[in-house]
């Protein structure tokens, strides 16, 4: 099973692995276009790293909220 989720913006691509809890690529579309060049254990782009990862993990976790309250909607 594929459990990679993507958040893609003006500037970066980022992959994350829900189950190994980490990020598994970020490229930053502009400079890459390509995609060859992983940026995910670069220091210089951790900042931006850690923003998207926090994204994609707090959306993850609204998703499952709402699977437990059987719920994909607000009410």
């Amino acid at each position: 099973m594929n459990s990679i989720h993507q958040i893609i913006t003006d500037r970066f691509v980022l992959g994350y692995n829900e189950p190994l809890e980490k990020v598994q690529y970020l490229y930053c579309y502009p400079e890459d276009p390509g995609l060859k060049r992983n940026l995910a254990d670069d220091p210089e782009y951790s900042g931006e790293k850690e923003a998207l990862q926090n994204i994609i993990r707090a959306n993850i976790q609204q998703y499952n909220n709402s699977l437990l309250r059987r719920s994909l909607f607000s009410e």
